[in-house]
């Protein structure tokens, strides 16, 4: 069983509370990208509990204990079912890069699991376990635009449509730390409310929305303030960094012709 685990991206991210559990409930308007990473999925004749992974492509850090697929592998077997299984992952999102590589991952590997065993599991079922791996895994369940909140796990589809628009997404090889990166920010929960923004023209995205992450990360990492100033230059409608970074996008009318000192950074280009 093969599955294609597309990338997402950010649009505005506003940290909006810290909550008593240790986390931080946000806002944000997430989009899939068709950059892939593939998971394959085998059923095997080992005994249950048996778990078999390689990882070809990107170097992914750790070992396969450490991977977010064994953990989704772990949280399936323990609540619905146990099969011994055999994993290829062939990695092409980077990773730390705020692209939800890892979280996509672990959200196909559930819903292989949940054909593999033969469960007949509906999306809110499939979501609420792949809460459990991470904060990003239920967005992946579905793939669509959303906006999220709570601490990631609260979807609500978004009407948002770029399809005629063009996209160039970047990433400067900077791998960064999600956890530390929410330590830094400072929460801001009384400025007009996401969503009312991004109803507004994308030519005044620019002026109006922010991802909150931005600022600390831009100040440690240079290089990445200066690919989204490149992509205004460029002529971007809007560029952002995506996540806790450290990838870049900009939306374009139309394809654009990037300048040289940029094109070694892109990693995908195209319309969603």
């Amino acid at each position: 069983m093969i599955y294609l685990c597309p990338a997402k991206i950010n649009i505005g991210l506003h940290i909006l509370r810290k909550r008593d559990d240790g986390y931080h409930d946000l806002s944000s308007l997430m989009l899939p990208l068709p950059l892939y990473d593939i998971l394959e999925v085998i059923k095997t004749g080992g005994p249950p509990g048996k778990f078999d992974f390689e990882s070809t492509g990107i170097a992914v850090p750790g070992s396969t204990s450490d991977n977010i697929c064994f953990k989704a592998y772990r949280i399936f077997s323990g609540k619905v079912s146990q099969i011994p299984v055999k994993v290829f992952l062939y990695k092409q999102i980077p990773v730390g890069a705020g692209l939800g590589g890892g979280s996509s991952d672990a959200a196909a590997m559930i819903m292989a699991l949940n054909r593999l065993t033969g469960s007949t599991l509906n999306d809110q079922h499939l979501e609420e376990l792949a809460q459990e791996a991470g904060s990003d895994c239920p967005f992946f369940i579905q793939k669509r635009a959303s906006m999220i909140g709570g601490k990631g796990e609260a979807l609500m589809p978004s009407p948002i449509d770029l399809k005629d628009l063009y996209i160039v997404l970047m990433n400067p090889g900077i791998q960064i730390d999600t956890s530390r990166a929410y330590r830094q920010v400072s929460p801001d929960g009384k400025r007009e409310e996401l969503d009312l923004l991004l109803k507004k023209p994308i030519k005044e995205w620019k002026h109006t929305i922010v991802n909150d992450f931005e600022t600390n990360i831009i100040n440690e990492h240079p290089v990445i303030g200066k690919l989204k100033t490149g992509l205004y230059d460029s002529g971007a409608l809007f560029a952002s960094m995506s996540g806790s970074g450290s990838s870049v996008y900009g939306i374009f009318r139309k394809k654009k012709r990037i300048g040289p000192g940029l094109r070694p950074y892109i990693i995908w280009q195209g319309r969603i």
